[in-house]
């Protein structure tokens, strides 16, 4: 497994290497910022002695989502709507862990998004520019935010991106929520969550779609239980089945 580490720094880049206004963001601050965004990478850039060149980087407009959703103290990281890895805050550095299951893409993505050894340059609502230093150049990685509050009417339509987000539970009862990451461009319309005692759940059960709010109470649960549940939901798009996740009910 490969551990990004991200310094903030008081400094930006801009394309040349021109100065700006860098990243104040730190700790609690930065993380709220980050929560539930999604960043399109738009560009590698190597600049060495002043000299620009665009990298053929293979993915570009490729997509990365800090989700909410968390696992003990870690955040889903997502890639295209693929759980990827995770991603937490330490202080005043972003930490990113790739956890693909291949140990040769795992070191991919470290190099190819930029979340090696690469510092913020700058963070807008609109743009996140990181910067990979190297003895000799360095590589400026632009991304662009696509996690406006509505998506542009000429948007083609996207499959759902959800996760598990939350659950609160009693003895016989658990109250699950997952997340929708993309609701204007996904359009949910019909969602079900599938619980069982095993890790393929198969019984279904309907739920109702709030805003970026999937949720379900499944009752008739015995207490004390770990039960495994899922998400299916359909949009515009398609439909999408969102990973296993474990919830327990009161003892």
């Amino acid at each position: 497994m490969v551990i990004g580490y991200v310094m903030l720094v008081s400094c930006s880049s801009d394309e040349g290497g021109e100065s700006g206004n860098g990243p104040q963001a730190t700790g609690q601050e930065l993380e709220r910022q980050l929560l539930d965004t999604h960043w399109k990478l738009a560009k590698e850039i190597k600049v060495e002695d002043g000299t620009e060149k665009v990298l053929n980087n293979p993915y570009v407009l490729n997509t990365i989502t800090f989700s909410g959703a968390t696992d003990r103290a870690w955040h889903y990281l997502y890639l295209n709507n693929t759980h990827s890895g995770w991603w937490w805050i330490d202080g005043e550095m972003i930490r990113c862990q790739w956890d693909t299951g291949d140990p040769k893409t795992n070191g991919a993505y470290s190099t190819a998004f930029g979340f090696g050894h690469s510092r913020i340059g700058k963070m807008t609502d609109s743009e996140l520019v990181m910067i990979a230093d190297y003895d000799t150049y360095s590589n400026y990685f632009y991304y662009v935010s696509t996690s406006g509050s509505g998506a542009d009417p000429g948007s083609p339509a996207e499959k759902p991106d959800i996760g598990f987000y939350d659950f609160t539970a009693t003895k016989t009862s658990v109250t699950v929520t997952y997340k929708i990451y993309n609701k204007d461009e996904a359009k949910v319309s019909d969602a079900k969550i599938y619980y069982g005692t095993t890790s393929d759940p198969t019984r279904g059960k309907s739920a109702t779609v709030t805003g970026s709010l999937i949720k379900a109470t499944i009752s008739g649960l015995k207490a004390g239980t770990t039960y495994y549940v899922k998400c299916q939901a359909t949009g515009a798009s398609g439909t999408t089945t969102s990973e296993t996740s474990r919830v327990i009910t009161a003892y």
